[in-house]
């Protein structure tokens, strides 16, 4: 069984409108197909037949599949709105689709080396309104944004999920590249429907990849799962390697990681606040902090960092973003004038200027 039937049988589809829908007509805007038939037409202009591949940075994914004409505005940096967006649909936001180079809300080049970007009007950029009803328009435009909007998602709710799922595995299975959205869509659109599929992407994934994973695992599938398969992929990290890919594990903000976190601590080296921010999203709460006070360092520090983010007053414009879409907050907090007793006593034991810089933000906090 491959894997579309499989899908679909996952949700409930017979094999026969499996097969109908991956034989559906594809979108007026996209129209890539699964492989390069004789006669393929460009990915980019849609118009000509396909007559140059050019690499796709490393050479890992599938490479540009362009006539010409459009090859040379691809390196020249002056694609046509819609061109930009055709490919940028497939292949994501790779060096020449750079939004250095191109503006992903309307396809405008910013820095074309052609004097003029020739006929860009009779290549405008999709219009959300125009293109909401079209399921695989819809999926394109979202994977041509680099932060996929609420609007857009909520619109993607609205299309047949089954459809919508086969999309998706259609596009990733053309050029891997696009996983990076493809993924997300699929967590935060279908959620557990698209469970299966991310646990087989998840058996293929390549090193380093546990970021473009994370939501997708923990949306898609249950829990326990989730965590033990992004911890146990995380925990073969070290070093600032480590500490760069425990924020995968947030998405879960399970108090599970608080846990594993105690577990690592000998493996903590380098005490980076992306340690606090783990925590502080995963139900931290103030008898956690006085336990990891006492344990001094790292976890003391961790602590100090979690409790900064936590007692925040506002978050809005924080400088980390993840905290402005989900304000971190300190579960089972004590009095006011404890906490602050505590983390003044703390500073007996350790005096060094992080430590006396972060508990003070800790204590105007607490009395904002």
């Amino acid at each position: 069984m491959n894997i579309l039937s499989a899908i679909w049988r996952l949700l409930g589809m017979g094999a026969g409108r499996a097969k109908a829908a991956a034989a559906a007509p594809q979108s007026p805007l996209l129209g890539a197909p699964a492989a390069w038939p004789q006669g393929m037409t460009c990915e980019s202009c849609g118009i000509s037949e396909c007559e140059v591949e050019e690499p796709v940075g490393n050479g890992q994914h599938a490479p540009y599949r362009l006539c010409r004409p459009c090859h040379e505005r691809l390196l020249n940096l002056s694609l046509r709105p819609l061109e930009f967006f055709r490919l940028a649909a497939i292949h994501g936001h790779t060096y020449h689709l750079h939004d250095d180079f191109y503006d992903d809300g309307n396809g405008e080049a910013m820095q074309p080396r052609d004097a003029v970007v020739v006929d860009a009007e009779r290549f405008p950029f999709p219009v959300l309104d125009d293109i909401k009803g079209d399921l695989r328009t819809l999926v394109d435009y979202a994977c041509v944004q680099y932060t996929i909007a609420d609007r857009v998602i909520a619109l993607l709710k609205a299309h047949d999920q089954a459809a919508l799922l086969a999309y998706l595995v259609h596009k990733t299975r053309y050029s891997r590249a696009i996983h990076y959205q493809t993924y997300p869509i699929a967590a935060r659109v279908l959620a557990t429907a698209a469970g299966e599929w991310i646990r087989e992407e998840w058996e293929n994934r390549r090193e380093n990849e546990v970021w473009i994973f994370a939501e997708a695992v923990s949306r898609c599938l249950p829990p326990a799962e989730a965590f033990n398969m992004l911890s146990t992929e995380i925990e073969k990290s070290s070093g600032r390697q480590l500490a760069g890919q425990i924020g995968a594990l947030r998405y879960l903000e399970s108090a599970k990681a608080l846990d594993w976190i105690e577990r690592m601590a000998p493996r903590i080296v380098n005490v980076s606040t992306d340690w606090g921010v783990l925590a502080a999203v995963s139900q931290f709460s103030w008898p956690r902090a006085e336990s990891w006070l006492t344990m001094g360092r790292p976890l003391s520090l961790v602590a100090l960092d979690a409790l900064m983010y936590c007692t925040c007053p506002e978050h809005s414009n924080h400088p980390i973003f993840w905290f402005r879409q989900r304000p971190p907050i300190l579960v089972e907090a004590a009095p006011v004038a404890i906490m602050a007793n505590r983390l003044t006593a703390y500073l007996e034991m350790d005096k060094a200027p992080r430590t006396r810089g972060t508990v003070a933000v800790i204590i105007d906090n607490l009395f904002a």
